[in-house]
């Protein structure tokens, strides 16, 4: 049951980038960064579970769809040469990791990196476009520092807190420490 929600709704974000491509588009960028290292579950499944990533992937596919439909300018992305160069390298990790990893590089890795580039580029189009990306940012920087310093001086883990949210997860067998955990 909770493959078929999961599925139901990646394909109602693929629905809301197409409906609200600009809003969805723009609360991706803000959700997706943050919450992202977190592993945020939103729904959690055998197959495929509906993380936060893949919300993001799916939106984006959506504002795809909803902007380009079919005649999407993939020739306009690999002008620049950062990207060209992100390509390659990613080529290099995906060959490197397909054999022993193959479902978390088709999954995971490859939606990420096509969320992360495919969005920006359709929804930055202006300066002020790029001032709001960088205000995002910096938020981001900001909400990350005062996580970081609350679990440094005090006794929260907002990851070990979220990852006690995802069902059939167990933190002690990743073998990663942390002051809640040991």
């Amino acid at each position: 049951m909770a493959d078929i929600f999961s599925i139901i709704l990646f394909l109602a974000f693929i629905y809301l980038g197409i409906q609200f491509p600009k809003k969805a588009g723009w609360a991706a960028l803000i959700f997706v960064p943050l919450l992202g290292p977190t592993t945020l579950t939103l729904v959690g499944s055998t197959l495929i579970p509906l993380t936060i990533y893949r919300v993001g992937f799916a939106i984006t596919l959506g504002v795809v769809v909803s902007k380009y439909g079919r005649n999407f300018p993939v020739k306009l992305i690999l002008h620049s040469n950062f990207v060209k160069l992100l390509i390659v390298f990613s080529l290099f990790v995906v060959v490197i990791s397909l054999q022993d990893r193959s479902k978390n590089i088709i999954f995971s890795y490859i939606p990420n990196l096509y969320y992360s580039l495919v969005l920006c580029f359709i929804i930055i189009r202006t300066e002020r476009d790029l001032r709001r990306l960088t205000n995002i940012f910096v938020f981001h920087a900001f909400i990350i520092s005062v996580f970081v310093i609350i679990e440094y001086y005090g006794n929260f883990n907002l990851a070990f807190f979220i990852a006690n949210s995802i069902p059939g997860f167990d933190i002690e067998t990743t073998g990663l420490g942390s002051k809640t955990v040991n």
